[in-house]
């Protein structure tokens, strides 16, 4: 932009506020924002600083004429000892010379301020001023200084900064009068250049960053209330919008303006300062997340559930880490996951672009707390029957014998196979990362659930192990013990499939998959539901008496009537047979 508001609206640097507002409206026809964001700026600068400059000239000459009146009202007294009267003093100038006022004495060196000005620079303002106060005219020089301050300069906030700073402009010690509106001004465009300042320096030194705010804050221009409260919430804004701040930073420059002291809350909404705090929880959130994940192995709680819901990795890897898994870290697994679906979407966003991994799907169920009381009893009911109804390769038992017999087969079958399930549980977690592959090859999903199912190694042999055993107690035959075998084997691994699955999931896998079958053929569910309406109507009407034919009815008569006959003809020569039996046995 131009740094002469008066060439971009093309009038005279005299002009009233009414041609200036005038000229504008009719440049504005010609500089729309939306044809020429960039045209359209400018003009409404060169606007702003000519009605500033309006306005800055008129409080100029009401001050002259206050200054004319004041001088006129009071002229030079002479006391005349003889006549003891009181007159006006003579001037003692000579008459060829004009009487000049200092105010006219500072006009009259304005040409050489303005180009004392035009040619200086913020590290020259001070030998400017020096020479200003030599001379006598520091209040020119401090009214053109404002002119530059308000310009279009690229020096221009250097030079607001050196005189908010040095002229004390702004306080009750400022010599210059400055206008609420300009006073404004200045200070919006001193907060903007604090803040690019302070946002240039918080990448590379968040502490320089906040401790150059907290000395802004302490500036004396904000000395008053008012204006202090205006510039912490510029700066609560600033600090919502900007996003390259850390907890570090919030916590250094909240001290330094005491806004963690109780009833020192920044004057903003409360909304706003919570939002704050919980930025300041979800940076620190997603700093201690990314170190959990880039950690070698996770060793708490939080940084396993981390691991489980946000880190890439392999089904076996998922499992491996699961096994290790104890009822706090599936705690933490939930509380991690509440705050990243419902608090923080942010963090989750910049730390995996999939979302969570389901970890409910690996979280084991309550599984069977007497599971070991079963395995006994199914080794007791086993024998017992066998015995009792003689299958057995062995002579069959009765009575006592047979259940002291059972007690003492399922006792050691079942210490049996607690030893060996143990051994082989801890030989099979060994070869976890092949069982499950092996699993995720051979299995159907919907038991092996990307390795968090059913393993083959694990729990496949476990279960043929148990049916093998039981089966070779038993003192079955071979057919029958292949049978039971089998039992017991599918009934093992449904088991497994359901007991380690936790109940509400299974409900809502069960709800969903019945909202997804209804969807699915929802139309021969309705033809169905139809059809048995109308069978179940039909069933509830009544045959009426005169509806049925007699002849029909005569002849089921008949035939009911024979086949009484035939029946009492057939028990009574049975009975004639039994008592010729019986009369030749005698």
């Amino acid at each position: 932009m131009s740094g002469n508001c008066w060439e971009v609206l093309e009038l005279a640097a005299d002009s009233d506020e009414r041609s200036v507002k005038r000229r504008y409206a009719q440049l504005l026809k010609r500089h729309r924002p939306e044809e020429s964001p960039s045209a359209f700026q400018a003009l409404r600068e060169a606007y702003e600083q000519a009605l500033l400059a309006i306005r800055w000239r008129q409080d100029y000459e009401q001050d002259s004429s206050s200054e004319e009146q004041s001088e006129a009202g009071f002229a030079p007294l002479e006391l005349n000892a003889n006549t003891a009267e009181i007159k006006p003093k003579e001037s003692m100038a000579p008459a060829c010379l004009e009487v000049v006022t200092p105010h006219e004495q500072e006009r009259s060196l304005e040409p050489e301020v303005v180009a004392m000005l035009a040619e200086a620079t913020p590290a020259s303002l001070d030998a400017c001023l020096a020479q200003a106060e030599a001379e006598g005219y520091r209040l020119l020089f401090e009214q053109h200084l404002l002119t530059l301050c308000l310009s279009g300069r690229e020096d221009a906030l250097a030079m607001t900064e050196w005189a908010l700073r040095r002229l004390h402009w702004l306080t009750p010690w400022q010599i210059l009068q400055i206008s609420e509106a300009t006073g404004n001004y200045l200070l919006e465009r001193w907060l903007h250049g604090c803040l690019q300042t302070v946002q240039n320096t918080l990448a590379q030194n968040p502490s320089t960053a906040a401790k150059l705010l907290v000395e802004a804050a302490q500036s004396p221009w904000l000395s008053a209330f008012d204006q202090q409260n205006w510039f912490q919430q510029h700066l609560v804004h600033w600090l919502l919008d900007e996003q390259s701040w850390t907890p570090t930073f919030f916590e250094q420059l909240a001290n330094g303006l005491g806004w963690h002291i109780a009833g020192q809350e920044p004057p903003c909404p409360a909304w706003q300062w919570q939002q704050l705090l919980q930025r300041c929880d979800e940076f620190e959130l997603l700093r201690r997340l990314r170190g959990h994940i880039n950690d070698f192995w996770p060793c708490s709680a939080e940084a396993r559930a981390a691991w489980l819901l946000l880190k890439p990795l392999a089904p076996s890897e998922c499992r491996v880490l699961v096994e290790h898994f104890d009822d706090n870290d599936w705690k933490a697994c939930s509380h991690l996951s509440d705050l990243l679906e419902y608090r923080y979407q942010g963090v989750l966003e910049q730390l995996s672009e999939k979302g969570l991994r389901d970890w409910r799907e690996w979280q084991p169920g309550p599984g069977w707390g007497n599971l070991d009381g079963m395995v006994w009893l199914l080794f007791f009911l086993v024998h017992l029957a066998v015995e009792l109804s003689g299958l057995g390769v062995f002579s069959a038992q009765t009575g006592w014998s047979a259940l002291i017999d059972a007690i003492w087969v399922a006792s050691i079958g079942f210490l049996l196979s607690r030893l060996l399930y143990r051994g082989w549980r801890f030989f099979a977690r060994k070869l976890t990362e092949m069982d499950v592959r092996l699993s995720n090859a051979l299995l159907p999903q919907v038991l092996n659930r990307q390795g968090a199912g059913i393993l083959l190694l694990r729990h496949g042999v476990s279960a043929a192990g148990l049916g093998l055993l039981s089966a070779g107690m038993s003192r079955l035959s071979l057919p029958y013990s292949l049978l039971l075998s089998g039992v017991v084997f599918c009934t093992g691994l449904a088991f497994v499939h359901y007991s380690v699955r936790l109940p509400a999931m299974l409900i809502d896998r069960w709800l969903a998959d019945l909202v997804q079958s209804w969807k699915a053929h929802k139309e021969a569910l309705w033809v169905c539901f139809t059809l048995l309406l109308i069978y179940w109507g039909m069933s509830l009407i009544k045959v009426k008496p005169e509806d049925v034919d007699p002849a029909s009815s005569t002849a089921h008569c008949e035939q009911y009537a024979s086949n009484m006959v035939v029946r009492n003809g057939c028990i009574k020569l049975e009975q004639m047979k039994a008592a010729k039996r019986s009369v030749g046995d005698n």
